[in-house]
């Protein structure tokens, strides 16, 4: 009787310990996914609930954006654990009657705190509020097939928080490491890589001939297509994210 209590004993341990090692890791469901655009849903601030517009949120690999009900958006972010915060809000600077509120969003997005992922919404918390956003669709990180396929003309360019419609036909086509296009006046082409949602634009060639309207626009739009570091899709839109030489977003080539 005393040989057989201690073999129960071992026995037990053993068949707990590779029971353990068979068990899959905890998987955490508290996790941003990245490249996915979020539609705010709701907006409470000092216990009152905002009325919300069309105001969005992408979050990508290092860099967020979105739309604030009337302007384009970028910024920094940093995150750990279940705490995130949001800093470097740069925006388009057009004028429209939602203006009020997306200040107050992206005032909010600011002093962003923590963040929670429940029941498929992100909950975004701040010390006198809580965004929430639903997942726009699904999300619009596309396959390499679909961005280098498509002619991509040119709706904006947004600079320094300025933002400037264009109108000349600007495009722009992806081919496998290769791009081409015409900036307004010139055809031009270069060669790229990407890798995520980074890209690394090289070489780019042009022919010269000048012309009188749109050669300003042009050099505007090579110099910034040239700086591009990052780039994501927002409500059918590709955006390109160019940076200046200290790494901080600049503004975006926003295409169609």
């Amino acid at each position: 009787m005393k040989l057989i209590i201690p073999f129960l004993l071992v026995w037990i341990l053993a068949t707990s310990t590779t029971c353990n090692k068979d068990m899959p890791p905890k998987q955490t469901q508290n996790v941003i996914p990245t490249n996915t655009t979020w539609q705010l849903e709701s907006m409470t601030l000092s216990g009152k609930k905002s009325p919300v517009f069309d105001a969005s949120l992408h979050i990508g690999k290092e860099k967020v954006t979105g739309h604030g009900g009337c302007n384009r958006f970028f910024g920094s972010y940093t995150m750990s654990g279940d705490r995130i915060t949001i800093s470097k809000i740069g925006a388009t600077r057009m004028y429209c009657d939602k203006n009020a509120f997306e200040r107050a969003y992206l005032s909010a997005l600011e002093k962003v705190t923590e963040y929670q992922i429940k029941e498929n919404q992100l909950v975004l918390s701040l010390p006198e509020g809580t965004l929430i956003f639903s997942p726009q669709g699904k999300s619009e990180t596309v396959g390499h097939s679909a961005f280098q396929n498509t002619q991509w003309h040119l709706q904006s360019i947004s600079q320094n928080g300025v933002s400037t419609a264009v109108s000349t036909d600007i495009t722009l086509l992806f081919k496998k490491n290769k791009f081409s296009g015409n900036g307004g006046c010139n055809s031009y082409f270069g060669r790229y890589a990407m890798r995520d949602n980074r890209l690394a634009i090289r070489d780019i060639g042009a022919t010269e001939m000048y012309c009188e309207k749109t050669s300003k626009l042009e050099m505007e739009y090579l110099d910034a297509l040239k700086n591009a570091k990052s780039y994501s899709f927002e409500n059918g839109h590709l955006v390109l994210n160019f940076e200046d030489k200290t790494g901080t977003t600049k503004g975006q080539l926003i295409f169609k």
